[in-house]
């Protein structure tokens, strides 16, 4: 059997509405370290088989010599790129992130290309962090009623899915194996 769960501009704008603004952590100081905030996105485009593109603002902050300073993003463009990650409880959805471009206020250019360099290797250093175990959540076991004789429980998991970005939404597609179980078997 086999399930798409078919995400489309309404629903993601949702469900970004619903994530932004985020300050996401860039070390282990929390929110006296390094970390970025994005707002919420201007514009969403799809981008086929590759992932989702925001336009946005927000704040970085670094540190200098020990000391917090806070920058304004007039502009950021950020990537979200899904992919599914196979492992032995079935998987997940990870949105790996990056930024494409940034525009931090009143800094010179090569100073916002060097500074991007750094953030998304940051960003990838967190690798998936943003994911959805969709292995464990749709896995199911359960028990039949003592009135059904012999089958014990009904069991469904995870065998395969996959991810495809179109030009207007984003499609899940997940495929399970079901059976009974009977006991000792």
């Amino acid at each position: 059997m086999h399930i798409t769960a078919r995400l489309d501009e309404a629903t993601i704008a949702q469900l970004l509405g619903e994530l932004l603004p985020a300050q996401i952590l860039l070390d282990d100081q929390g929110d006296k370290g390094r970390w970025i905030r994005i707002e919420q996105p201007r514009q969403v485009d799809f981008i086929a088989d590759r992932g989702l593109r925001l336009q946005t603002s927000g704040q970085i902050q670094w540190l200098a010599a020990g000391l917090p300073i806070t920058v304004t993003l007039n502009s950021v463009q950020v990537m979200l790129e899904p992919q599914v990650v196979e492992e032995p409880a079935g998987g997940r959805l990870v949105f790996h992130t990056s930024l494409e471009d940034l525009d931090l206020k009143n800094v010179p250019g090569f100073l916002d290309r060097g500074l991007l360099g750094i953030i998304n290797g940051k960003l990838e250093s967190q690798g998936n962090a943003l994911a959805w175990h969709f292995g464990k959540s749709l896995t199911v076991n359960a028990d039949l009623p003592g009135s059904i004789v012999p089958p014990e429980a009904f069991q469904m998991s995870v065998r395969n899915a996959r991810v495809a970005v179109l030009a207007d939404a984003l499609e899940l597609t997940v495929g399970f194996d079901m059976r009974f179980s009977r006991a000792g078997k």
